[in-house]
């Protein structure tokens, strides 16, 4: 390769993708690209200090297509790499959030899902040509398989993780919450709702009943959920709330896992750590492709009945199922499937990024004023509140120590841009 090209990996959430952005970053370095590592929530700032050449970005939803637009105006080529694969319970659900103009077609260069499932909704949809669709499953999970940790000896830890961003961070009905689950396509919203609202107290009680028995318990709220609230939730316990950008520190010392349908299934299941449902609670988040990869929990007893065995080492994993492949192929190089396919994209050696902007901002503002004139609020979020300087203490923030630490980097440089809040990740040849 003549020219050094820049390509971009947005990172959406640090907490599930991170580590498989790096992990496709190094393969992609090893192509001859400078590999940026960018954050999703500050893209309008970052496109203009990073100006990549290729951007891959973690999602095409409804609302995305003036915003991606924009970059393809630039000269910039795009694609998209699902971070949430097909796990969604159930298919209108999906169907209702994605962008189905044809215009997405004519802006973007490739789309990698995580497996048949996925590519079927987007041909469904009618939005993308095939040809432009290619099944890779997730760097994420070919990274933990290949370094999977089944060795269960020395592990004392009980590992729940919690799926109930949706359902608020207090203990009262939230008609707004409803009101957007319905917009966003959820059958019977309520009933979704208090569903999800039962389970979270259900992992609560279970939280402090294991650890009132003696046992190590780590929690770890979905980045969505305030961490705070958990804290006073958990006040007088030993229960260690986990904050990690990663799950796998916390799933090297458990020896069971409990959810409520999420992905963090199949990476405890590829980490050699049984995983079970409390599935006693009725609520409408049933994903398939994790309940078949996890022993189902019929009451309370049973459920703690199954973790005594586990303690013991006398349950084991479920196994990978059929429907998850449907779902996950996890036999595909991942990371090198999807640096292959970029390294074939022509790219534009003059792409047209102007300088820095603030614009986004400032149309952010006129229509939250717009929509509601007279909120004290609005005036604050959107003029006296600057992403750039409260992001780094959020939970969307990323350093060059979380790169380092989160994929073996010893052979590559990853430098620090001056002015932004990207990563550059660069050959040391």
């Amino acid at each position: 390769m003549q020219k050094k090209y820049r390509v971009g990996l947005v990172v959406d959430n640090p907490k599930r993708d991170l580590m498989g952005m790096v992990f496709l970053g190094k393969k992609l370095v090893k192509l001859g690209f400078e590999v940026y590592i960018i954050p999703m929530n500050l893209i309008d700032y970052e496109i203009y200090i990073t100006k990549p050449h290729y951007l891959l970005l973690p999602g095409f939803r409804k609302g995305s297509l003036k915003h991606y637009t924009i970059f393809h105006q630039y000269g910039i080529k795009l694609g998209i790499l699902e971070t949430e694969g097909g796990f969604y319970f159930k298919k209108e659900h999906r169907l209702n959030r994605i962008e189905n103009s044809p215009q997405v077609n004519k802006i973007i260069e490739n789309y990698f899902v995580w497996g048949q499932m996925f590519k079927e909704l987007l041909l469904e949809k009618k939005a993308i040509s095939s040809d432009k669709i290619f099944i890779t499953g997730h760097p994420r999970m070919q990274l933990i398989k290949e370094t999977p940790n089944t060795e269960m000896k020395g592990k004392n830890c009980i590992l729940f993780c919690s799926s109930f961003a949706s359902v608020g961070n207090d203990d009262k009905l939230k008609l707004d919450v409803i009101d957007i689950l319905d917009k966003k396509g959820t059958t019977n919203a309520i009933e979704f709702y208090r569903g999800l609202d039962t389970m979270k107290k259900e992992f609560v009680d279970l939280a402090k009943l294991f650890d009132s028995m003696g046992f190590n318990v780590i929690y770890r709220p979905h980045p969505f959920e305030d961490f705070k609230s958990y804290k006073r939730k958990f006040t007088g316990t030993r229960i260690y709330l986990d904050d990690e950008k990663s799950t796998l520190p916390s799933l090297a010392k458990s020896f069971i896992h409990i959810h409520n349908s999420s992905t963090t299934s199949v990476e405890a299941t590829l980490c050699g750590v049984p995983t079970i449902i409390p599935d006693y609670i009725e609520n409408g988040y049933k994903v398939e492709a994790s309940r078949n990869i996890s022993y189902l929990a019929k009451s309370r007893e049973d459920l703690i009945n199954k973790i005594k065995l586990a303690n013991k080492s006398n349950l084991k994993i479920s196994g990978l199922s059929k429907n998850l492949k449907y779902v996950l192929d996890l036999d595909i190089d991942s990371s090198g499937k999807i640096a292959e396919i970029i390294n074939k994209v022509e790219l534009n050696n003059d792409i047209k990024v102007p300088k820095q902007t603030y614009k986004h901002d400032l149309n952010s503002f006129f229509k939250a004023i717009k929509s509601n004139p007279f909120s004290v609020y609005t005036i604050h979020k959107f003029l006296f509140t600057n992403k750039l300087t409260k992001w780094d203490n959020s939970y969307k923030a990323f350093t060059r120590d979380d790169i380092v630490t989160s994929v073996e980097c010893n052979k590559l440089k990853i430098k620090t841009i001056k002015n932004s809040r990207s990563q550059l990740m660069l050959s040391n040849n």
